[in-house]
């Protein structure tokens, strides 16, 4: 199968994708590129009845990989400090269970990046979708 590059098939994927087809979505140039924004505090946009874009899920998964990286092995569970194994495994378990990668939905992730395209913040209320 041939992939999509054209804004307006990529744009078609995305409406296959969400739970309501009639989410708002323009397609504006910046800079050099040409991408789609997506407002996502929009509640129509939605995956499996969650959010296709959570800007604040992105917040919390950058503040998971400092935890990871031994920011805070100050903290105790249970009046314990876990070992090395307990931790990997316990972050292992929050990433396998998280719908999310960088704030957008994992399905529409899988799909942009089978196409060569990627999902980008211009802020917290809004994704920019372009080629990668």
């Amino acid at each position: 199968m041939e992939k999509p590059t054209t804004i307006e098939q990529i744009e078609f994927g995305l409406r296959a994708i969400m739970d309501n087809p009639d989410f708002d979505m323009t397609i504006k140039q910046y800079g050099h590129r040409k991408g789609i924004e997506c407002v996502s505090i929009d509640d129509i946009c939605k995956v499996g009845g969650l959010r296709a874009f959570d800007y604040y899920e992105e917040v919390q998964a950058l503040g998971h990989q400092e935890v990871e990286s031994g920011e805070f092995d100050d903290i105790k569970y249970d009046g314990k400090t876990p070992t090395a194994e307990q931790k990997k495994a316990e972050h292992q378990e929050i990433n396998d269970s998280n719908p999310y990668e960088s704030g957008v939905h994992k399905k529409i992730n899988t799909f942009l990046s089978r196409q060569g395209w990627i999902a980008e913040w211009q802020n917290a209320e809004a994704v920019m979708i372009v080629k990668s």
